[in-house]
């Protein structure tokens, strides 16, 4: 990981990252799974893919790795290297929301926004997201 997001005083590496995720993700590791998700969304060190990257973080969001779940869901959403389904990509969202991602939460409160992913548009209901991605956030004007 340290590879990948150059932390710990680490020079970026995604080769080596990757390298060192994947065997980790095939083995059922969930964190390195959704690590190797990002590499290959991003196409860091190695071209782009969005099946591959769906993959992986399929693996890791059936484990409640909250942004996995998060990223599939905006696969699922956008048809990215899965077919789209916005039932499935709803369901995620919900998933990611319920552990408090805040990524997820503005993704919920947008969709009640704008009438999308099935729900229908509710003033309310955004108003509601809105302020529990804010409290996700702890931003101090809005959330108490």
């Amino acid at each position: 990981k340290a590879w990948l997001l150059g932390a710990g005083g680490a020079a970026r590496d995604y080769p080596r990252a990757l390298a060192m995720l994947r065997p980790l993700a095939a083995a059922g590791d969930p964190n390195a799974a959704y690590y190797v998700g990002l590499v290959y969304r991003s196409g860091y060190g190695t071209p782009a893919d969005a099946t591959e990257a769906a993959r992986w973080f399929e693996l890791a969001a059936r484990h409640d790795i909250p942004a996995a779940q998060f990223m599939l869901a905006n696969a699922y959403r956008d048809g990215s290297g899965v077919r789209r389904d916005e039932a499935r990509a709803l369901a995620l969202y919900r998933q990611a929301a319920d552990h408090e991602l805040p990524e997820a939460v503005q993704a919920l409160a947008i969709a009640y926004r704008n009438g999308e992913l099935g729900l229908p548009r509710d003033a309310d209901a955004f108003h509601a997201q809105w302020i529990e991605a804010a409290h996700a956030l702890k931003h101090p004007a809005l959330a108490p």
